[in-house]
């Protein structure tokens, strides 16, 4: 049995690491609604659905610029370690021009089934980018109890994580989310 002990250990330690991280998902789906407007490129209205197709009570999207709207990507994170949330759903919609620009909705969603929605993050990736905004939520590296971190995050060029940055730090308490003054923290 003792032999088998580091292999169950790295399992575990691959299995919580993996359990920290945001993964695509099909638990959620996006309905999408056209508008055809007579003097320009059509309109979609864009909203989160469940696997089930009952729409969630969220703020819809809308793309005027359907020319450069390419996809939406959704994914969530189970567990993310704040009081009352069952798991965090992160809808990426993607638009594409010279280089791809991101806009990323976070959404938690409570035990009792409701939706909080966190601040929007824009990024944009041009050849070359180092760095992009993200969140990051108390289970994750780098996380802090009780804390919902906005962190720009920067990269080598071969993609590794160079440094994280907090920008700005929200507390989850009684069903409102607040944003604190940040301190500075950067680590390497």
């Amino acid at each position: 049995m003792k032999k088998y002990l580091p292999l169950f250990s790295l399992i575990f330690i691959l299995y919580i690491g993996r359990s920290q991280e945001f993964e695509r998902s099909n638990a959620y789906t996006i309905k999408k609604h056209v508008v055809n407007n007579q003097t320009a490129a059509p309109t979609f209205i864009l909203k989160l659905a469940d696997a089930q197709g009952n729409v969630i009570n969220v703020d819809p999207l809308i793309i005027s610029d359907t020319e450069l709207y390419e996809e939406v990507f959704i994914s969530r994170l189970k567990n993310p370690g704040l009081e009352g949330v069952q798991e965090i759903i992160k809808l990426e919609v993607e638009y594409y021009a010279c280089c791809a620009h991101v806009d990323a909705f976070y959404y938690m969603l409570k035990d009792d089934q409701t939706v909080v929605e966190i601040p929007q993050l824009q990024n944009v990736y041009c050849e070359g980018t180092t760095s992009d905004y993200q969140y990051i939520f108390p289970n994750q590296e780098f996380g802090i109890d009780g804390n919902i971190l906005k962190t720009k995050v920067g990269y080598t060029k071969d993609a590794t994580m160079k440094y994280v940055s907090l920008k700005e730090r929200y507390t989850f308490t009684n069903d409102i989310l607040i944003l604190n003054p940040a301190n500075a923290l950067t680590s390497n």
